[in-house]
């Protein structure tokens, strides 16, 4: 019955193409996620070593801030993926409303549970190994300042002392829950 209707089968295939456009994006971008995670990787084992421990005294204080940025941008491109799926959630919610069909349930059950970016699965994994690096950078930022008296890195340093206050409480809080 819904395939016989032209105007329904053109609507279910302009939705698919959205959705595909999204997730195009979603992966590109993901994808380029992925590399600047390996590079903060490869700089935090560079930095990690004891023969570059003194190699820059901003070095851990950049690893920081790039940590930083890429934690924002990946907690962006989470966002983008909640939106995009709820946006779909909500057009079929619509869609049924006015043409009487009942076509969400199935729709966001088939198609839209196997998109990318409606598991975000690979995002959460992202946030964690930025996290650790975060961690990481700032132990031997702290072992760097352990002779002048001062065991944090200043958070006039970072780039956003939001997003590093924002990053420290979330280490924390995953600290307490691990001993709960």
């Amino acid at each position: 019955l819904l395939a016989e209707n032209k105007a329904e089968t053109v609507f279910f295939i302009s939705l698919k193409n959205e959705i595909k456009k999204c997730s195009d994006f979603y992966c590109s971008v993901e994808s380029h996620m992925s590399v600047r995670l390996v590079r903060l990787q490869v700089s935090l084992k560079y930095q990690s070593e004891p023969s570059n421990c003194c190699h820059g005294t901003n070095s851990s204080i950049k690893l920081m801030q790039s940590c930083v940025k890429l934690y924002k941008d990946v907690l962006l491109l989470e966002d983008f993926a909640m939106v995009n799926y709820l946006a779909v959630s909500k057009v079929l919610k619509k869609h049924d409303k006015i043409s009487g069909y009942s076509t969400r349930g199935k729709f966001m059950e088939n198609v839209m549970s196997k998109q990318p970016f409606s598991l975000c699965s690979n995002i959460h994994s992202l946030l964690k190994k930025i996290e650790d690096i975060f961690e990481r950078a700032e132990k031997i930022e702290a072992n760097k300042n352990k002779g002048n008296g001062n065991d944090q890195p200043t958070k006039g340093a970072l780039v956003d002392s939001e997003m590093y206050n924002c990053i420290k409480a979330i280490l924390d809080l995953k600290k307490q829950s691990k001993s709960l």
